[in-house]
Parts: C-alpha cells; sequence; structure tokens
C-alpha cells in the first residue's frame, strides 16, 4: 500500500506544483510545454529571462517587470524542460528545537546566530520560547488527532492536535501552567515542558489526506514557472496509479494584493482519488496566469485566513497547507493580527502549514513563515539555487539540511505526514541537472 499510496501522492503533489511554479507567470493551453529559454549568463542569473517561447514575451530578472518582443542584445539558448528541475530543502524546526531558540539571541560578531532578535522587540512577535511538547497515546500506540489546549487561567489560549506520532506541542506565555488532553487537566513547569498521557480512549485516524495549495500568483513569481510545465504529462501517467485504500482531496487558493483585479481565486476541495475531481483541478491549473502584486509585501495574512477557516471537516485526516510565496505580508496592525489569528486557527484544526519560500524572500519572510511552520507542527521547505532556474534564494543557513528535487521532497513530507516515514531524502545530483550553466 505504501508504494501505491507514494506513487498517487506523487501525482497529486505535481499536478498542484505544476501550477504553483509553473503558472507564476504562464498560460498553458494545448498540452504541456517541453522549452524555455535562458539568457547566455545563465538561468534566471540577471539581464532578461524568456518567460514564453509561444507568446513572445520575457520577463526581466533584475528589474521584475514583463515586456513584448525580445531584445536583440541577448542571446538565448533553448532548453529541453524535464520533470524534477527545481530543488530545495526541507527543515523542521520542532526538530530542531534549542537551534531555533539561539536564532533569537543577541548576536555578537564571533556569535552571528541571532538573526531574529530584533523580531524579539517589534509587534510581529510571536512568543515561541516556551514550548510545551505532548506525546498522547492509547495501548502505548501514537493517538492522532486529540485535541491538546493550553488553559490560562480558565480559558483556552492555544490549542493543537497530535499527529500521526501522537506529538501535539502548545506555546504558552508562561513557565507554568496546566494542559488539558482529553479532559484530562496536567501540569507544566520551567522544568517539566515534556509531557506524556496515556488515554483510555481515543478516535480512529482516517485514511485521509486533505491538502491545500495557498500560491503567490503575482508577478514576482515569474521567474520560476516554465521549468516544472513538463510535469504535468508526467502528472498525467503517474495519476493512473491508483491508491484504493487513500482519499485524497485538494483544494486550491491563488492570491495576490489589494489593487489586484483578481486577489483571490479560491477551488474548493475536489477528491482527486476519482477522475472526475482530478481533471477539475487540473482544468483550474491551466487557467492561471501570474500578475499583479506591484510592491513587495502582498495579501498573506489574509490569504492564511482564508485558507485556515475553509471547511476542512470533521474528519480525524492528515491535513497539510503548503504555502507557495516569495513576500511577506503588509506590516500594519490589522495585518499582523490576521496573521496571527489565522496560525492559531490552523493549529487548532491540525492543519500543517508548511511554507515554500521561493526567490525573491526576505528574513521577514524567512521568520514569518519559519513561526508558522513551527507553530502547527509543520516543515519549512526553501527552494535552492543549486538548479540553477529562477532568481537568487534565501539561503537560511541550515548545514543539516539536504537539497533534494522539490517534487521528491513534497511527495516525502506528505507520505510522511500521513503515515508516520518520512523516508530519507535523496541528495541532488548536480550532474543530473538539464540545464548548462
Amino acid at each position: 500500500m505504501k508504494k501505491s499510496l507514494l506513487a498517487l501522492v506523487s501525482a497529486v503533489i505535481l499536478l498542484a506544483l505544476t501550477f504553483s511554479l509553473a503558472s507564476c507567470g504562464s498560460d498553458i493551453t494545448g498540452g504541456s510545454e517541453s522549452k524555455a529559454y535562458s539568457v547566455s549568463g545563465g538561468i534566471g542569473g540577471g539581464g532578461f529571462f524568456r518567460s514564453d517561447a509561444i507568446y513572445g514575451d520575457y520577463y526581466s530578472v533584475k528589474d521584475g517587470v514583463y515586456g513584448e518582443g525580445e531584445p536583440s542584445e541577448y542571446e538565448y539558448q533553448e532548453i529541453e524542460i524535464s520533470a524534477g528541475m527545481m530543488t530545495a530543502k526541507a527543515w523542521n524546526d520542532n526538530e530542531y528545537y534549542e537551534q531555533w531558540k539561539k536564532l533569537f539571541l543577541q548576536s555578537t560578531d564571533n556569535d552571528p546566530e541571532g538573526k531574529f532578535f530584533d523580531y524579539t522587540h517589534n509587534s510581529w512577535t510571536f512568543d515561541t520560547s516556551k514550548r510545551v511538547t505532548v506525546t498522547v497515546t492509547k495501548d502505548g500506540a501514537p493517538a492522532v488527532g486529540v485535541k491538546v489546549a493550553y488553559t490560562y487561567p480558565n480559558q483556552t489560549e492555544w490549542a493543537s492536535k497530535t499527529d500521526v506520532n501522537g506529538v501535539a506541542y502548545v506555546f504558552p506565555n508562561e513557565d507554568a501552567g496546566k494542559v488539558t488532553v482529553a479532559g484530562r487537566e496536567i501540569e507544566f513547569s520551567a522544568e517539566n515542558r515534556e509531557l506524556s498521557v496515556e488515554l483510555d480512549a481515543a478516535g480512529v485516524k482516517e485514511n485521509v489526506i486533505k491538502i491545500m495549495f495557498v500560491i503567490d500568483a503575482t508577478g514576482s513569481m515569474g521567474d520560476e514557472m516554465r521549468y516544472i510545465s513538463a510535469e504535468l504529462t508526467d502528472v498525467v501517467s503517474r495519476v493512473a496509479e491508483r491508491a484504493e485504500q487513500v482519499k485524497i482531496e485538494l483544494s486550491l487558493l491563488f492570491y495576490r494584493d489589494d489593487d489586484d483585479q483578481e486577489k483571490f481565486a479560491y477551488h474548493d476541495f475536489e477528491t482527486v482519488t476519482e477522475k472526475s475531481g482530478l481533471e477539475k483541478q487540473l482544468a483550474v491549473l491551466k487557467a492561471q496566469r501570474a500578475d499583479g502584486g506591484g510592491d513587495y509585501p502582498e495579501a498573506v495574512d489574509e490569504a492564511m485566513a482564508m485558507a485556515a477557516n475553509k471547511n476542512w471537516g470533521d474528519e480525524n485526516s492528515t491535513n497539510l497547507l503548503f504555502l507557495v510565496l516569495d513576500a511577506p505580508p503588509h506590516e500594519n496592525k490589522d495585518n499582523i493580527t490576521r496573521c496571527a489569528d489565522a496560525v492559531k486557527v490552523a493549529a487548532a484544526k491540525g492543519i500543517r502549514i508548511c511554507p515554500i519560500l521561493c526567490s525573491g524572500a526576505d528574513t521577514l519572510c524567512e521568520y514569518l513563515t519559519r513561526t508558522g511552520a513551527l507553530l502547527t507542527g509543520g516543515t519549512s521547505i526553501f527552494v535552492t539555487d543549486d538548479s540553477g532556474i529562477g532568481g537568487e534564494h534565501l539561503d537560511p543557513d541550515l548545514p543539516d539540511a539536504v537539497v533534494e528535487k522539490l517534487n521528491d521532497l513534497m511527495v516525502r513530507l506528505i507520505v510522511g505526514y500521513h503515515t508516520g516515514d518520512f523516508g530519507t531524502p535523496i541528495p541532488y545530483e548536480p550532474n543530473n541537472k538539464t540545464v548548462e550553466q
């Protein structure tokens, strides 16, 4: 079953990923594309990037604008596009929690770890310094989907649900207090923040995976499209391998910014293990094009609020939200509050936020997305420069992280969140690159 699940999840992820990066600046019509063009200086490395060999427009990586025609002074190289060209690395800050807390120390010349120090003194701050880990079991086995709440003094301040390994994280703002697990109150203190609970009864985990892609569809995402458009053909063939025992539902939410004509486009969950649902979502993906924006921040907070408050159902399912973006939200009180509330709602519903940072993301964007992943038990994903695709990517300096093919990484995570087996990352081999630099 695990093999068939892997194949099906691979198909769904590649399908959604085909939009998330390929639609960021593209129209896909009349089948899949197999070619793109790069300037002689390298893909996305500067000058102009030919975004569409069919329609004849171009993209200026340096200026972040589109134009028409083709700059004659730049020489273009035709590139054959194949599946699995994007590269990325994953990082789970809950697994490296002590290292995470060091990012908030005051940095010095000899100890530069505290790159997030300034965020402990501004309005964006989430208090992640007092995490309590709760492991819940029934008959010695992980209890999945159990609600764990931090109450202070008599109201719920933070709630989450146990994952496939029976683990939930809560983030109190006090050194001591109590958490409630299935009606039982358990105390924690500054010395005891690792709690274990054995239950007499627990819900049954459903064999359902719910995936939502929340995607920045503004023009700045255009430098990383095209290169996975060939995935579309690959997805269609791999979807044929059905896993009858697993139900996978896929939802899509595209967002832009305040002055854009289409600020949001939401498409509700469809069962993509059924042909009709798969075809419906596939048609949505084909119809998208990235444009709009105009300034650096985008409507991330509003999109996250919409996503978290959608109907994820009452099933004890695996809930994953992939946030594909390259810019943070606007910085005012409403945006800040909305962003924090969205993460809180997601955690209470057991939705694991897994952000995917694309080229152009800054340190604030890194801080906010890694925090959202930490608070919800998710994993941060960083697209890397290794493939040579797109503009320059933020390097968060994670020495233990393995660079992988992005599509394989995402499949590995989804299977892991559903089965508890995250597998072993397969390191990306530069010799497999299709593009010559």
